[in-house]
């Protein structure tokens, strides 16, 4: 009878924990710099071949200023160049994050995060 309780307990805990699992996978984040080219705001690239840019969000203090989703089709670019901004403004004194989903068929997906200023 002991058994019987300790085991529904048991049981009930784990339920109520819950369990990591593969649909409960935490994301990767990793940090990319920014510089100033040609006076304009440039994410370098840290791209490996085969992975691709499936989705771009911009946020400054104030709004979000682009989220745009295009699984369609992906692009990649080389590393060390500027990854693409989507003519967005941005406005001196504010700061901005901006945060590119990468997925590959090799590696699982990950974030690639940049701050400005």
């Amino acid at each position: 009878m002991a058994a019987i309780k300790f085991f529904i307990i048991a049981v009930a805990i784990l339920l109520c924990m819950g369990c990591p699992g593969p649909g409960d996978r935490m994301i990767s984040r990793e940090s990319t710099p920014m510089i100033i080219k040609d006076g304009q705001p440039c994410v370098l690239s840290p791209l490996k071949p085969g992975e691709q840019i499936t989705a771009v969000q911009i946020y400054s203090d104030q709004q979000t200023i682009l989220h745009r989703i295009f699984d369609a089709r992906p692009i990649h670019v080389d590393q060390g160049l500027c990854l693409p901004l989507f003519d967005a403004v941005f406005v001196p004194g504010q700061h901005y994050l901006i945060a590119y989903d990468v997925t590959s068929d090799l590696t699982p997906p990950r974030l690639i995060i940049s701050y400005y200023p």
